[in-house]
């Protein structure tokens, strides 16, 4: 009769459990094969139990009954399903008395039937023993799947790296390959959370059940214990000195799967580049090498898993094997100590034991396998993220910030009011007297000075134009104000913003979030507080939004799955021109109305008549306290502020003040003239 064989379960049973039901499985092996099988056995009445008991001690099996330990639960089972028994067994206390009665007491197995001169009924209900125990396992691991353990440990891994991920200092996340992020949050999260945390709990049931083989070996045949000595040790030195190896080559295969998706990612998103330059061939073929790397990998990987997999087997067959050239000297057919069933049961334990341990060690190789995605996921959740040098950066302008705001508010009327009044005789708030100031700013891009000695002041409430020859440090500073990029170890200088304006930087690209048209222009923004759909669609129109736009602003009903809405966005994705990107960058930008705005060429994607009109609405922006925002309201409103790059003579007309940036001179203000002749300088017509 088979064992019952777990290794399919992805879910560890309860140990005691488990324990339990092995334990009864395996005597009620014994007790079919000993005593309800065997015509020496099992006889009825206390006669059949006299005679059977003198023909054992004439074969000397006295001693293996007095050791076996099951009696209690085989008696507590006999006594619920036959009264007959438990009458039996009185009956035969009675008879033998005193000390007899006391080595009734320890035997393992009953030596009568439990329905007495029944042995098909006896059967029946050692064929339900085995059974029922098994109903209550299953019943037990459907249970165990709501607590999901998986699950919920790698929601806290992938949450996490993600978190990470998104904290990252910029020269690290500039050097991190899609396909390593994506892979090690897919992939290696759930290798380390399925083959590594779950496997480990698999083997410690396991052990439980290879303890409970220890117990019967023990009890039934003592040299049946070499296996459990034989079998971990070879195991152990044979996975220590094939463990680099399949580390190695299981990374090396991984590596090679994660150039596919980098490779995939590449094509995806640079479709409209590689159909323009006739470029499909060469992507094919790139992706053909990919492919063809990766299957000559994993054959490798294959070969060394397969001949790691053939341990257990081949331990397995050669000890049941040599145990079987024994019988000879072991069965008491023979002579031997041993009966026919605990025989029989010692070549199924040593089965199991090769079963378990080889499951064991398919456990132990996964876990091994899994150290791999582990060094990797240990690696990223340990690159250094920039959230110390930003809540540094934070303490130091809180600081100054109330130290500035009490010396604006001193100045003007003195310390009990928080409003004052500007040179013009504008009543403003004390904070909004606070300057945005750059000092002593030197900054270094690979040991190379960008920007240096930077000293400059600006007033909030003004619109702000930087000029500059190419590749001068105008994008640098303004990344640098708007926080994009944060002093590294060779800058020198500070960046102060007074910490209560909200800080918005804007580059010339356009990037979108699969959702519907409307989140991707308020994103979690609460609709009330940006002034809901009516000023939404009038700061859309401001900017010239074609009919179809607007018309997208409306359809706001997003699907519930992630297919739909990932088709909803790619059609309305398909509708928008380059020129719609630009226009949707500033929508959203001007309608969240942050206090200092920071914008990078904001009008290279317009031609040179709607180009004027973009800046017209930054100074509409700059002198409303936010467009499209009732009039009543905006003496209560702070003041706005605007920093832009400018590249034409009407965007400095407008501008209340100018700078020149360069490497060499910082940012030094200039007139409008001055201006407009250093842009027909650079322009490339001249």
């Amino acid at each position: 009769m088979p064992f019952v064989n777990h290794q399919h379960f992805l879910i560890p049973e309860l140990p005691v459990l488990v324990i339990l039901f092995h334990f009864l499985t395996l005597y009620l092996q014994m007790y079919l094969v000993d005593v309800v099988l065997s015509k020496e056995k099992g006889g009825e009445g206390e006669g059949g139990r006299e005679e059977g008991e003198g023909e054992r001690e004439a074969e000397g099996e006295g001693e293996i009954e007095g050791r076996r330990l099951l009696l209690r639960c085989i008696r507590v089972a006999a006594t619920i399903l036959s009264s007959s028994v438990r009458r039996l067994a009185e009956g035969g206390e009675e008879v033998e008395g005193g000390e007899k009665e006391e080595e009734e007491e320890i035997s393992l197995v009953p030596e009568v039937l439990l329905v007495p001169g029944d042995r098909t009924s006896t059967a029946i209900i050692v064929g339900v023993l085995y059974i029922a125990p098994f109903i209550l396992l299953h019943l037990i691991d459907v249970n165990k799947l709501k607590f999901n353990v998986a699950g919920v440990s790698r929601l806290h891994l992938q949450t996490n790296l993600m978190r990470k991920f998104l904290n990252y200092k910029e020269d690290h996340r500039s050097k991190i390959s899609v396909g390593d992020v994506t892979m090690t949050m897919v992939r290696d999260v759930t290798e380390v959370v399925d083959f590594g945390f779950m496997k480990v709990l698999q083997v410690i049931r396991i052990l439980g059940k290879l303890a409970l083989a220890l117990v019967f070996i023990l009890t039934e045949n003592r040299m049946a214990t070499v296996p459990l000595f034989v079998y971990p040790v070879v195991m152990a030195i044979f996975l220590c000195c094939r463990g680099e190896m399949t580390i190695e080559t299981a990374e090396k295969m991984a590596q090679k799967q994660n150039n596919i998706v980098a490779t995939t990612s590449e094509a995806v998103q640079n479709y409209r580049l590689i159909a323009d330059f006739n470029l499909r061939p060469f992507m094919v073929d790139t992706y053909e090498q990919k492919v063809n790397e990766f299957n000559e990998r994993e054959i490798t990987t294959t070969v060394v898993m397969t001949h790691n997999t053939y341990l257990p087997p081949w331990l397995t067959t050669v000890l049941v094997g040599g145990y079987m050239m024994t019988a000879p000297f072991q069965v008491v057919t023979f002579g031997g100590p041993l009966s026919l069933g605990a025989f029989l049961a010692t070549i199924n334990i040593f089965k199991e034991i090769g079963v378990e341990l080889a499951e064991i060690y398919r456990e132990f190789m996964e876990i091994q396998k899994s150290v791999g995605p582990l060094r990797k996921i240990s690696s990223f959740m340990n690159l250094e993220t920039d959230l110390h040098v930003r809540m540094a950066i934070n303490r130091m302008r809180r600081k100054q910030g109330t130290e500035k705001r009490l010396a604006a508010r001193d100045a003007h009327i003195g310390a009990n009011s928080q409003v004052v009044k500007t040179d013009q005789g504008e009543e403003v708030y004390a904070v909004d007297m606070v300057n945005i100031e750059i000092t002593n700013l030197t900054y270094y891009f690979d040991e190379s000075a960008v920007l240096k000695d930077v000293n400059v002041m600006f007033p909030q409430g003004k619109l702000y134009a930087f000029i500059g020859p190419p590749h001068q440090g105008k994008s640098t500073l303004l990344k640098l104000m708007g926080q994009v990029l944060l002093p590294n170890e060779n800058s020198q200088g500070d960046i102060f913003v007074p910490p209560h304006l909200r800080v918005l930087h804007v580059s010339t690209d356009t990037f979108f979030l699969s959702h519907t048209f409307l989140k991707n222009i308020v994103f979690m923004s609460d609709m009330t507080k940006i002034g809901g759909l009516e000023r939404i669609t009038k700061v859309c129109r401001e900017l010239k939004f074609p009919d179809y736009m607007l018309d997208l602003i409306n359809e706001d009903k997003e699907p519930s799955d992630m297919e739909g809405r990932s088709e909803a966005f790619r059609s309305w994705m398909g509708l928008l021109s380059y020129t719609d990107y630009a226009r949707m960058n500033l929508a959203r930008a001007l309608i969240m109305n942050p206090e200092c705005l920071v914008l990078h060429k904001p009008t290279m994607a317009f031609d040179d008549r709607e180009g004027p009109e973009i800046i017209r609405l930054l100074r509409r922006h700059v002198d409303e306290k936010g467009l499209e925002l009732p009039v009543e309201s905006r003496k209560s409103r702070r003041r706005r502020t605007v920093f832009f790059t400018a590249a034409s003579i009407d965007a400095v007309d407008l501008a209340d003040a100018i700078y020149e940036v360069s490497t060499l001179k910082g940012a030094a203000p200039i007139s409008k003239e001055q201006a407009k002749q250093s842009i027909n300088a650079w322009s490339p017509l001249n």
